[in-house]
């Protein structure tokens, strides 16, 4: 038979690296894996699940009463450890509203109504210290849930199962394939912890918590990593080094009888923009001008990614445009479409050059040359 000591052992060694492994990933998170919204919610969903190792594993060392002191806060100690749970949840909703990119989060209004269940669940949970209706000190002087523990259960696991329906809805509409498979990933995300949720109820005080809400974690957290090595993460364009391989595509296949499109998209006054309205907003400006681009490629075999910082880059069969003037005045008439639509506090422009492609005779410097002296031209003519 296995004694207290024993299972505390293994219980709290389990928190423990999982606090660790916590810590160390929140040292790699960097802004190459989102916008800086984005990274904010999954930083605080880090800090979240850290700290409830750390208090859950204070919990059960008084509560199987090796230190027995920490068994007389084993009621605040609880209260603690169930609002971290919600706060990684919250925090969960909130990161995937960015990462889809919905109107919600530039809607004041209804971040704070999505906020409302949140708050009621905080306030229901710290009520218990005074009513004990999340819990209270049973006859033997431990903490027991209260009749109010399943409603609290359901309001912040509520967030999860709607983040679920979103992200598996969107995967749907998604045209890139990648882009399908992350959001499929993200809908997966509430299985494992609500899967232990309803083992936890039925078998409480368990070390289960935490490992399934971490094992979540790092399944979207190694998707996004790898999404690295070809997609851009804020604007979910292609990156750098995919477009890099696309313009050897493209020379290699073009010809004078089937030329390529190069065009390169710059945003004008971006600095401006960061400036005067924050760097979270500059990110929401390039996911602008991003969408944007798909919905002016939308009808052509097109090739779009951001080519770094405030500048896009596209490549496109000749055969699929009228003419390099008539795809820039759809680029420019789809952003001003999304501007008017999205109420931007701002006035968002790009220039556009570009250069034809005509075989690999002609190198890859000669053609962002060629394209970058046309968007300069197109710049200067703004002045």
């Amino acid at each position: 038979m296995v004694s207290n000591f024993e299972f505390v052992f293994v219980y709290v060694s389990t928190y423990f690296f999982i606090a660790l492994y916590c810590a160390v990933i929140f040292s790699r998170i960097n802004y190459d894996i989102g916008r800086q919204l984005e990274i904010r919610y999954f930083r605080l969903e880090l800090i979240s699940l850290f700290l409830y190792c750390f208090f859950e594993s204070l919990w059960a060392l008084g509560h199987y009463g090796i230190v027995p002191a920490l068994n007389s806060i084993s009621i605040p100690l609880s209260v603690i450890n169930h609002i971290l749970v919600g706060c990684f949840c919250f925090f969960w909703f909130m990161y995937l509203e960015c990462y889809l990119q919905s109107e919600f989060m530039t809607n004041k209004r209804w971040q704070i109504i999505a906020a409302i269940p949140f708050a009621v669940f905080v306030l229901l949970t710290v009520s218990t210290l005074f009513n004990g209706l999340v819990f209270y000190v049973g006859p033997d002087g431990v903490a027991e849930r209260g009749p109010a523990y399943i409603v609290t259960v359901v309001l912040f696991f509520a967030y999860a199962a709607i983040t679920a329906v979103r992200a598996l809805h969107a995967s749907f509409a998604a045209e890139n394939k990648h882009r399908r498979i992350e959001l499929i990933t993200m809908s997966t995300f509430v299985l494992p912890p609500v899967a232990v949720g309803i083992v936890d109820t039925l078998v409480p005080m368990m070390p289960i918590v935490a490992p399934a809400f971490f094992f979540a974690f790092l399944e979207v957290f190694t998707m996004l990593q790898e999404g690295q090595i070809s997609t851009d993460q804020l604007t979910h364009l292609n990156n750098r080094r995919r477009a890099d391989k696309h313009l050897e595509f493209m020379r290699a296949n073009a010809s004078t009888k089937k030329p390529y499109l190069l065009l390169i998209i710059d945003v004008n006054s971006f600095k401006e923009i960061n400036d005067n309205f924050g760097h979270l907003e500059g990110d929401n400006a390039l996911c602008v001008v991003a969408a944007s681009l798909r919905d002016a490629c939308r009808n052509s075999s097109a090739f779009i990614g951001r080519w770094g910082g405030d500048e896009f880059i596209i490549m496109v069969p000749e055969e699929d445009v009228n003419s390099p003037e008539d795809f820039t005045n759809l680029i420019e008439h789809c952003l001003s479409y999304e501007v008017y639509e999205r109420h931007l506090p701002y006035v968002l422009t790009v220039s556009v050059g570009h250069a034809y492609c005509t075989g690999s005779d002609v190198s890859k410097k000669k053609l962002l040359e060629q394209a970058d002296q046309s968007m300069y031209e197109a710049k200067a003519r703004l002045k």
